[in-house]
């Protein structure tokens, strides 16, 4: 990718970012405070809420012919090595099915969902912006971008991305994109997600959480 095109894509992953930051304040707020009668029904019939969730996660899995379910690793690696392997609303269903899974209040990872959804997302705007960049390197930067701005850990995502995919010669566009959507997704979702997550389970156990920074 020349400088033109490693400036143009890290500027998009400003941009993009903010769909990633918003799942991460979804992802916080679908699973302690929803509002009205789905909150209501989701606090006094936890179990009741929970089967919804699975149900309709489930329903989710049959109408993509059951591309939300698993980790979502094979999919993820013939999106990075094919063009159009995977349908267009890959990324926008998995996405969903990672929502309702937290809404379930069930313990679930964040880590292979966000590389799925990031995956989705950047084949999609690959598709949609085919000058801007190889595809394989928008994919791959909105995947890291992405991935930071659901855990806010930049260095981590950037880090895990070149080396998953061996492409150090991505080192460059990869920190800046981590560190664009990591910036991005503190201007909607103040608290980072894993410590408002540990926020919820410590209080219980008496111990205290400290600030964020």
């Amino acid at each position: 990718m020349d400088n033109r095109g490693s400036t143009r894509a890290r500027l998009r992953s400003s941009a993009v970012s903010y769909w990633h930051k918003g799942w991460a304040w979804l992802m916080v707020h679908s699973s302690a405070s929803l509002p009205g009668r789905a909150g209501r029904f989701a606090h006094s019939r936890p179990y009741a809420w929970a089967a919804s969730c699975g149900l309709g996660v489930a329903m989710l899995g049959v109408a993509t012919d059951g591309l939300v379910f698993g980790t979502g690793y094979d999919p993820t690696r013939l999106t990075l090595e094919q063009s159009g392997a995977l349908p267009w609303h890959f990324g926008a269903a998995r996405f969903l099915a990672t929502l309702m899974s937290s809404a379930a209040g069930v313990p679930s990872g964040i880590f292979a969902p966000s590389l799925a959804v990031g995956a989705g997302i950047g084949d999609n705007v690959a598709a949609l912006l085919p000058a801007l960049a190889p595809r394989s390197a928008m994919v791959l930067l909105v995947m890291a971008a992405y991935l930071a701005g659901v855990t806010r850990a930049p260095l981590t995502s950037f880090i895990i991305m070149m080396e998953m995919t061996d492409s150090h010669h991505m080192l460059m566009p990869l920190m800046a994109a981590t560190r664009i959507a990591s910036a991005a997704s503190r201007l909607v979702c103040r608290t980072p997600l894993y410590h408002t997550l540990a926020e919820r389970m410590l209080p219980a156990a008496g111990t205290a959480v400290p600030p964020a920074h």
